[in-house]
């Protein structure tokens, strides 16, 4: 099988994919060779298996231990990139930080394990034109909604929605939707159990309104909704509320009614507002008569991607090669990634104790995907290389 193509300084290149399975359990103690060929691990329901690095202890000379995958995933998610991330990586969940990833990271592959959320999810990803591989607390991974998806019987989450991740079986993933303006889920609706595939590791772009129970609805009229009011949001006219909207002075108040039934109407309402680069997702539900009042105006749908441009430096000297990147932190030293061509270091005079590895920096690439992008040490840890390797490097 050939090597993964990984790109030195370019991630912008949008695609995910996400698959349950548990791939083979890596040697204990080995060496993670980033650069060697994959290994597939078996998939869900069709799906194609996850791509993880495969292990050679031959690697880096045995100089220190690589980081593990878990011993059982239960689902992978992949991504051409993350942006606004400001991950912690670690050797292990709960142990101290070893190095930060700031901005934006490229060819990003997360294996959440089997269990709960709190075993932290272990990532490999690129990132100022090294590769690395590194365990991330729950609350750093970045999930999203793949397809219309209702909640609670009532609201569709947009694909730009922020997901939190609870816990992972073998081909499926529970989790809880992130915050959604003017509008709370009744209790036991905000936790939903889906397939791996059903998520995905970015936003997605697709219709709310397609989701089952949603399709083909139409509107009769306009009407606005009562501001200062707790909205009760029923599933069936006169059921039980299963959401409750409560708008702030902010808060769009449009919607659009579907149907009525006795003092009862049925409504279409945006959280975040019309506005495909707001809206947070979409409501249907029955709700009080007495909520609404007549529509002062008329609301549409507008679509847009934000777009930008990457920095470029001229002059620019780096690594005539790939080399092998190590952490340490708290007394432990691990093999976490490779720094690739073309990315230039800078050797730091401090802690130099004149071994086989020293510290250094990560400068990044010429050609930036993210004129953001920072991986740099966590506090009290260090990123190290081979001495000879730095030389070559220009550093």
């Amino acid at each position: 099988m050939a090597p993964r193509a990984w790109t030195a300084g370019s991630a912008c290149v949008l695609g995910l994919s996400a698959c349950g399975g548990a791939p083979p359990r890596e040697a204990s103690g080995s060496v993670v060779a980033i650069d060697a060929p994959v290994a597939e691990a078996p998939g869900v329901g069709g799906r194609a298996g996850a791509r993880h690095p495969a292990v050679s202890g031959a690697a880096v000379d045995l100089l220190a231990p690589g980081i593990g995958l878990p011993r059982e995933i239960g689902c992978s998610f992949r991504t051409a990139y993350w942006k606004d991330i400001a991950l912690h990586l670690r050797f292990r969940a709960g142990g101290p930080s070893y190095a930060e990833a700031l901005g934006q990271c490229g060819n990003v592959e997360a294996s959440l394990p089997v269990g709960g959320a709190e075993r932290g999810a272990t990532l490999d990803l690129q990132v100022d034109g090294v590769r690395l591989r590194g365990v991330v607390d729950a609350g750093e991974v970045k999930l999203y909604p793949a397809r219309p998806i209702v909640v609670g019987g009532v609201f569709v989450p947009s694909g730009s929605l922020p997901l939190r991740w609870k816990a992972t079986a073998p081909g499926s993933i529970t989790w809880a939707l992130g915050e959604v303006p003017a509008l709370r889920l009744a209790e036991g609706a905000q936790t939903v159990t889906s397939r791996c595939g059903e998520l995905g590791a970015e936003p997605a772009y697709f219709e709310p309104s397609d989701a089952p129970g949603f399709k083909g609805v139409r509107a009769l009229r306009d009407a606005t909704l009562r501001r200062g009011i707790k909205v009760p949001v029923a599933e069936t006219p006169g059921g039980p509320p299963r959401a409750t909207i409560e708008l702030g002075a902010d808060d769009p108040d449009d919607v659009s009614v579907v149907g009525v039934r006795g003092g009862q109407a049925r409504v279409l309402w945006w959280s975040g507002g019309g506005d495909e680069g707001e809206r947070r997702g979409l409501v249907l539900g029955w709700v009080p008569g007495a909520s609404l009042k007549p529509s002062v105006g008329n609301w549409g749908i507008v679509g847009g991607m934000p777009g930008g441009i990457a920095g470029v430096s001229l002059h620019w000297t780096g690594c005539a090669e790939e080399a092998p990147l190590f952490a340490e932190v708290e007394g432990e030293r691990r093999a976490v990634g490779r720094v690739l061509a073309g990315t230039r270091v800078a050797r730091s005079a401090e802690g130099d104790e004149g071994g086989e590895l020293v510290p250094v920096s990560i400068v990044g690439t010429k050609y930036r995907s993210s004129p953001d992008a920072v991986l740099r040490p966590a506090p009290g840890a260090r990123l190290l290389m081979r001495r000879a390797d730095v030389e070559r490097c220009g550093a």
